[in-house]
């Protein structure tokens, strides 16, 4: 199954709603091409939705942690929403759960940055 991301802007925050399988490959490539080019404009802080990720493997697992430490790099952040069934044993096996803020909901995430939903979807 393909990788589809969705972006949703709230303020100076970027959701990324990640859809599909989160491997080695295309997806990962997709992935941090979205990063980067989000970078390359002036987005910093991230949040990862992972509510629609239905397989990760080592190769996904290392794109976010690529992306994060990019993004670190640059002065931003990376958090986590929405783990759940084998992407949480995941996260938890490998302890990517103590690198990361991990966060139940989109809502939860956007406080954690101080911006609101009510700073509307762009």
């Amino acid at each position: 199954m393909a990788l589809s991301i969705a972006r949703k802007d709230f303020g100076d925050v970027t959701v990324l709603e990640l859809d599909g399988h989160l491997t080695l490959g295309e997806s990962t490539r997709l992935f941090m091409e979205s990063v980067q080019d989000l970078l390359r404009v002036g987005r910093r802080r991230f949040i990862v939705d992972y509510s629609n990720i239905s397989y990760v493997d080592s190769m996904g697992n290392q794109a976010i942690v690529r992306a994060y430490v990019t993004a670190r790099n640059a002065g931003g952040d990376v958090v986590i929403v929405g783990l759940k069934g084998r992407a949480a044993d995941a996260f938890a096996l490998t302890r990517l759960n103590k690198v990361f803020e991990v966060f139940p909901t989109i809502s939860d995430a956007l406080g954690h940055f101080g911006v609101g939903e009510k700073d509307g979807c762009k």
